[in-house]
């Protein structure tokens, strides 16, 4: 399985997360789960729930959620 498969079956099991979450999760390093996150949006496969948290930079960060399939 691929960190980025990773990341999908995470958010498929129905969890809202941002990409800092994703990492704690995952125990991975935020700067490898980032760019997954990206690819994963831009394969259509996840979306932005339209929340926000705040990361560990405090900066907020936007929550991600796995698409409905069709």
């Amino acid at each position: 399985m691929t960190l980025r498969d990773a990341v999908l079956a995470l958010l498929r099991e129905g969890y809202v997360l941002s990409a800092d979450h994703i990492a704690n999760v995952l125990k991975r390093d935020i700067l490898s789960i980032r760019p997954r996150v990206s690819e994963l949006h831009t394969m259509g496969l996840i979306e932005k729930t339209g929340g926000r948290r705040q990361n560990r930079s405090g900066r907020t960060a936007n929550i991600w959620r796995a698409k409905r399939r069709r």
